[in-house]
């Protein structure tokens, strides 16, 4: 078979867990057919739109050259979310260079979602995976631009609430342009799902995430729960480091609000450095979010650490490091791979108890869930097992012993496709 995938970043420019995954697969299906991966390059404005090949671990990817910029208006910024004709003519015309049997896109922001609808117009079977909520929310996570936790966006009427303050605080009309916005984004919804619909498979790695699009309007049927398959290689010979004081305690992910790290500082802040350390490794962006980070650092007493960004092939290294590993999200995580990595180098977690992730561990059992968004809950199950570290061990052995491996995820994905291209249900 002839497998296009289809993803907003790829490695070696990007290394978000949909762009990990969709890497792992594209290698493992790769090993059987011919895959190749249509991909967006983050670029400087001048090179927008420019086509590169390259070949990246043994996988052939297309990469269209494409960075968003700020739009002179308000409505552009908008519908540039929704379509980009250019995009979707250099897709045409890879379509028809490389001829594939069948299209998996993995996600379409920052190139076009419209691009579903090109696929099928050839004939060509399409399957989605959904990796976050970006279909149903302009803000990509469920969450407000003031952080609060988002049940969804019903018609799109209630995102009127996300609309840039900075042009309603500039407008003498701002209730007026508020209401407006509102009806772009009950067009907004309303396109994205029609667009969704279009596929023949939407592909969900939790029940969560699944039950978020039906509620979206999605139909049922439509949607497939599969987890995603864990690059387990890394973790096979590993062994837990021997424990000692302090405790290691250790966060993995961007430096971003999103992920709650400042909830952890405040917590650790409180923490006598014999005790218990926090090493926190991840990316720390520009910009407005640099200065998150910045805050952060000031904020962080000598047992708090910022280690920055590490090349993922690490990962198993990372986590052997950890006596527990910390995630403070407060966001609806969809599947949440970095505790499923932890448990595989025998690390439990301490996390959010919302989203995904109670479908992920045991409170108790396998690890700690703690109240979204608060430092003294997290303080508190922290301060347990500082009082009863031997928990950790009895974590350990509670966790699953295998794991869904990306050979068995591909496997997976060959059936269905197979069954797509024989017109029987996927």
């Amino acid at each position: 078979m002839k497998i296009l995938y289809v993803i907003h970043n790829f490695p070696p420019w990007s290394f978000g867990g949909a762009e990990i995954y969709a890497h792992h697969i594209a290698q493992a299906v790769g090993a059987r057919h011919e895959v190749r991966v249509f991909a967006r390059e983050p670029a400087p404005k001048p090179e927008n739109y420019q086509v590169r090949d390259l070949v990246h671990d043994g996988v052939s990817v297309r990469a269209v050259k494409f960075t968003p910029h700020p739009a002179s208006h308000p409505l552009e910024a908008f519908t540039s979310q929704l379509s980009n004709r250019r995009i979707e003519k250099i897709f045409e015309e890879y379509l028809k260079d490389f001829d594939p049997d069948i299209v998996h896109f993995q996600h379409t922001m920052g190139l076009s979602p419209a691009l579903i609808g090109v696929a099928k117009r050839r004939g060509l079977p399409v399957v989605h995976t959904l990796h976050d909520y970006w279909y149903m929310c302009r803000q990509v996570q469920l969450l407000t631009l003031d952080r609060r936790i988002c049940s969804g966006p019903g018609s799109g009427m209630k995102c009127r609430q996300c609309l840039s303050s900075r042009f309603v605080r500039n407008s003498a009309l701002g209730s007026l342009v508020r209401w407006a916005g509102g009806l772009l984004y009950v067009y907004r919804t309303s396109r994205m799902r029609r667009l969704l619909c279009q596929a023949d498979l939407l592909i969900t790695p939790s029940r969560f995430l699944k039950q978020k699009f039906v509620e979206f309007g999605i139909p049922e049927e439509k949607i497939r729960f599969s987890e995603y398959g864990m690059h387990t290689g890394p973790f096979a010979n590993l062994r837990p480091h021997q424990r000692k004081r302090p405790l290691r305690f250790g966060l993995i992910g961007t430096v971003i609000p999103q992920k709650g790290i400042h909830i952890a500082v405040e917590a650790f802040r409180n923490l006598d450095p014999s005790e218990a350390t926090l090493d926190i490794h991840g990316q720390i962006l520009e910009g407005e979010m640099k200065l998150y980070a910045e805050d952060l650092k000031s904020k962080a007493t000598e047992n708090i650490r910022f280690h920055g960004a590490f090349d993922h092939s690490r990962i198993a290294e990372v986590l052997g490091d950890m006596d527990v590993l910390v995630v403070p999200s407060v966001w609806h995580e969809t599947f949440c791979i970095v505790i499923r990595e932890a448990m595989m180098a025998g690390v439990p977690s301490i996390a959010s108890n919302l989203g995904a992730i109670p479908q992920v561990m045991e409170d108790e059992r396998t690890g700690m869930l703690f109240e979204v968004g608060s430092k003294d809950d997290l303080l508190a199950k922290v301060k347990q097992i500082l009082a009863d570290p031997a928990q950790i061990d009895r974590f350990r052995a509670n966790m699953p012993s295998s794991f869904k491996s990306i050979e068995d995820n591909a496997l997976e994905l060959e059936q269905i496709y197979v069954r797509m291209l024989a017109k029987e249900p996927a």
